[in-house]
């Protein structure tokens, strides 16, 4: 099959998180510097931030009227060392049956749940108090961490939250090896159980020519391929979902591009990724859920 090329206008499927962050040019009005023109210091945004961190926190303790403890002390060292919200690469454990590994990777965090192959890339966000928020590519909130580490896992069937603990290191995952059979197989295989599950009998489709000889492609569009279909299953558990699909969709095609993105085009599902990017370069199989749900006017959750 050819490689088809795809529209500029192709929705993103990566938000609300993954806005490109604007360069600041120096000298700009909102440049982070605060000038305190009492004494002519000029304090950076950042150390300003911390300042009053601090000053919060302090408040914060005091007012509640209780003799210092040894984790209002961790709190305040972790303050003034600038590792508030601080996330270690490691294995954890939430609750007793969910187990997950969760690894820095450049901006993102790569979050991994045991005996499962999708990898979520995470979006980090700052929250009071020196905390922080992980959030998958939907936007929706997976993993929040205080200021003083504590960490809460989100899911699901666990909406409130669950205390997580952090049971030993663990590596990044890493995009596989694959050959071209493979990712044939996969397809294949996919298709099949979509059929067998839901009932739907669709064509997964590649640029098989173009993946041939480029290795990195491959290993990219196998994972937007496998993220994909688990997502149309997960839609397809809804009724409405899956006649929808049924009735209206034959295709799945799955090519490379600037950006990962889903849209309809016909009776064929357009699924885009960029190999260059790695894991952040597809979607998630609950980006694809959440789009399906808009592209057909379907309500529902990912």
């Amino acid at each position: 099959m050819n490689r088809r090329r795809v529209g500029r206008n192709a929705p993103s499927i990566l938000l609300p998180d993954s806005a490109p962050i604007s360069v600041i040019k120096q000298g700009g009005a909102a440049e982070a510097a605060a000038r305190l023109r009492g004494n002519g210091l000029v304090v950076g945004r950042k150390q300003m931030a911390k300042s009053w961190a601090v000053l919060a926190a302090a408040l914060f303790l005091g007012c509640i009227n209780v003799a210092p403890s040894r984790a209002q002390s961790v709190f305040l060292q972790r303050l003034q060392n600038d590792r508030l919200g601080a996330i270690r690469d490691g294995t954890y454990q939430a609750g007793d049956d969910i187990s997950f590994s969760l690894n820095r990777e450049g901006p993102y965090y790569l979050l991994r749940f045991a005996g499962q192959r999708e990898v979520f890339v995470l979006h980090s966000k700052n929250a009071s108090l020196g905390g922080r928020v992980l959030k998958y590519d939907t936007g929706r909130t997976v993993l929040q961490i205080t200021g003083w580490g504590a960490m809460t896992l989100y899911t699901n069937t666990k909406p409130s939250g669950l205390p997580v603990t952090r049971t030993g290191d663990s590596r990044p995952p890493t995009m596989p090896l694959v050959s071209l059979d493979d990712v044939k197989v996969a397809a294949s295989a996919e298709a099949q159980r979509l059929a067998t599950t839901h009932e739907l009998f669709l064509t997964f489709h590649a640029s098989w020519q173009g993946l041939s000889d480029d290795a990195e492609s491959r290993a990219a569009c196998l994972d937007a391929l496998e993220n994909a279909a688990k997502g149309i299953a997960r839609f397809a558990t809804n009724p409405a979902g899956q006649r929808a699909l049924a009735t209206e969709v034959q295709n799945v095609r799955v090519m490379q591009a600037a950006a990962p993105s889903l849209y309809r085009s016909g009776h064929d599902l357009i699924v885009t990724y960029a190999a260059s990017k790695g894991f952040a370069g597809r979607a998630s199989s609950r980006a694809i859920t959440r789009v399906l749900h808009q592209i057909f006017h379907i309500p529902g959750a990912e």
